[in-house]
């Protein structure tokens, strides 16, 4: 419903109460056809935004696709994980001794308690 019928609309109510004729019945009819014009703009705003949201996904999934495809992004990417990894080499190098040690305490502890669990299951 356009701005057209809006006024159309807005007119002959007004040409109801202006005539005297401005009784309990014209009001229901004003309050009916304000919601009939609330609920269809209503209707073709919520088809607008679900149209408008369905071009912004599809041209977001384009654009996603047009930088992921881009030999020189994924250049970067290669030369950014090359940098970490270098990064993070010698910190592993660093921790892996103390990591030996800690994984035979935790393996010891589960043996320990798969032993204890066993001869409670047993009584």
């Amino acid at each position: 419903m356009g701005q057209e019928s809006c006024r159309e609309t807005s007119a002959s109510l007004h040409s109801l109460c202006t005539t005297g004729l401005c009784s309990s019945a014209a009001m229901k009819l004003s309050i009916i056809a304000t919601v009939v014009v609330l609920v269809l703009a209503h209707g073709a705003f919520a088809d607008e935004l679900e149209d408008l949201l369905k071009d912004i996904q599809a041209k977001m999934s384009k654009d996603f696709r047009e930088i992921v495809d881009n030999p020189e992004v994924q250049n970067q990417a290669k030369v950014f994980l090359e940098e970490k990894k270098g990064q993070l080499e010698p910190a592993v190098e660093q921790i892996q001794p103390h990591v030996d040690p800690f994984i035979e305490k935790v393996q010891t502890f589960f043996d320990k308690l798969r032993y204890e669990l066993a001869k409670t299951s047993k009584k």
